[in-house]
């Protein structure tokens, strides 16, 4: 972990506004952008020598081409290790944020994004999983109407409903009374449309120190 961290505080920062520096900027990106797989790979390499390891790409479909490239050549270098590689892919117009522009070549149904075995189709959560979810997540039994909340904005998406209890979490919009989660309506953020993360991140990020929004 200590590689991998100097490794990427060593990349070199690049500035558009200093043509002078844009000459030596695609060939220093390329050696960065080798030394940061490898160190991935290695600290990979390590875990997996005493645990599986599972890594989650969430929303692979905003990946750019080089984003998948970078992926590709990471899991060249790990693929024999004891891991299980998930990518999850909403289908384009079903996306989490309908009104950002896709960032990659549209999918092609089918096709893996990455070199990865296996093309599984989900169908959204039932509301008894989600309760489980939501349960596991607090530590504690959720009573009806929190529950309905949720199950009304995370529509069946297991990431927006965890990203949903974070941000009640954290506007304090639930409370444990007598050993229960209780939902406090008065504190919900405004904005929040169903199904949508995008409007879940953005509220979480209205939570932040002003510094740290600016940044």
């Amino acid at each position: 972990a200590d590689r991998l961290a100097d490794t990427i505080a060593a990349l070199p920062a690049f500035d558009i506004e200093e043509p002078s520096r844009m000459g030596i900027r695609e060939e220093m990106a390329r050696e960065g952008r080798r030394r940061v797989i490898e160190a991935l790979a290695e600290y990979m390499h390590a875990i997996a020598a005493a645990t599986p390891v599972l890594l989650l790409i969430r929303n692979a479909q905003h990946m750019d081409p080089s984003s998948r490239a970078f992926f590709r050549d990471l899991l060249g270098l790990v693929q024999r290790l004891p891991m299980l590689v998930v990518a999850s892919v909403t289908e384009q117009g079903e996306s989490p944020d309908q009104h950002a522009p896709p960032r990659g070549p549209p999918l092609v149904p089918h096709q893996p994004l990455l070199a990865i075995d296996e093309h599984i189709d989900l169908e959204p959560l039932p509301e008894r999983a989600v309760v489980c979810l939501v349960r596991e997540m607090l530590g504690a039994p959720v009573e009806r109407g929190l529950m309905a909340w949720i199950g009304q904005h995370a529509v069946g998406n297991p990431f927006v409903a965890g990203e949903l209890v974070h941000l009640l979490a954290r506007c304090k919009a639930i409370v444990l009374r007598a050993a229960e989660w209780h939902l406090v309506p008065a504190r919900l953020p405004a904005g929040l449309r169903p199904g949508e993360v995008a409007t879940v991140v953005r509220a979480l990020i209205a939570t932040l120190p002003p510094h740290v929004q600016r940044a």
